[in-house]
């Protein structure tokens, strides 16, 4: 598939409510990510480093143990995948920066500011904010965390979220994954709707899989259900996130394959 298709067809989801207006349920399975770079491995383990901007009101603090946890938490759970959604990606530390959010008077809201004017570049930048987010207002004081973009290389996420499965969730969106919950007009299993992964039924799981992780909603195969009992780019309970399907893999490999910056993060070579 066309590598500015796949952008093109993402961006309708996140930048309008269109959807395709054909009651199709044709499925294209037999679609697969294909890989132009002959010397890109699906088996490789690709290293990025991570640096930490703490955006925190002075009156608060954050240890270094939080961050390291974060980290080690974000590596094992995305290299110890079940379901065939195996990444091998390893996140090492570059370095944490500390801003006085009291003296900007401003938080997570202004994060995509933040990161026009903190940004490093080749690598992933996480910004972390404060829980109580003084300078925040309305239904965006709820808000844990976000990516800049699907793809990017930003996070921001609040402190009390940062060693939970959140901060792969949001990093999963930057490597070019989007909810498994979003909607389509076809059954769900496509490479050109919903999530774009052939193998994750448009489903919201939040509503089907009960605080121990069972899945209890309508009837699906067991080997389906089980997808959807731990996916990461679901938003079921954070404990229970912590797999990804081969499809999900797949389309992680491949927007890393054809995005620049995370080409540069990864430390590929820029064609």
């Amino acid at each position: 598939m066309n590598f500015l298709k796949l952008l093109f067809f993402t961006s309708l989801f996140f930048i309008s409510s269109c959807t395709k207006t054909s009651n199709s349920s044709v499925q294209d399975c037999g679609t697969s990510y294909s890989f132009d770079d002959p010397k890109f491995q699906m088996d490789k383990e690709l290293h990025a480093k991570v640096r930490y901007v703490v955006f925190l009101d002075s009156l608060e603090t954050i240890d270094t143990n939080s961050i390291e946890a974060s980290l080690r938490l974000l590596n094992s759970q995305l290299s110890e995948q079940t379901f065939g959604g195996e990444l091998h990606l390893q996140f090492n530390l570059d370095e944490i920066v500390h801003v006085c959010a009291k003296e900007k008077k401003e938080d997570m809201p202004s994060f995509i500011k933040h990161a026009f004017l903190y940004n490093k570049d080749k690598v992933f930048n996480i910004y972390v904010y404060g829980d109580k987010q003084p300078y925040m207002i309305g239904e965006d004081s709820l808000v844990r965390a976000r990516a800049a973009g699907i793809p990017s290389r930003s996070i921001a996420i609040r402190k009390g979220f940062l060693v939970t499965s959140t901060i792969t969730h949001e990093m999963l969106h930057c490597l070019g994954l989007i909810h498994v919950h979003q909607k389509d007009e076809t059954n769900g299993y496509s490479t050109e709707t919903g999530d774009l992964v052939c193998d994750t039924k448009s489903i919201n799981a939040e509503d089907f899989v009960d605080g121990n992780c069972n899945y209890v909603g309508p009837d699906l195969a067991p080997d389906v259900a089980a997808k959807y009992e731990c996916n990461l780019m679901s938003y079921i309970k954070s404990d229970c996130r912590s797999c990804l399907t081969e499809g999900q893999a797949k389309r992680v490999k491949f927007v890393i394959q054809g995005v620049d910056i995370l080409r540069e993060c990864f430390n590929l070579p820029i064609s």
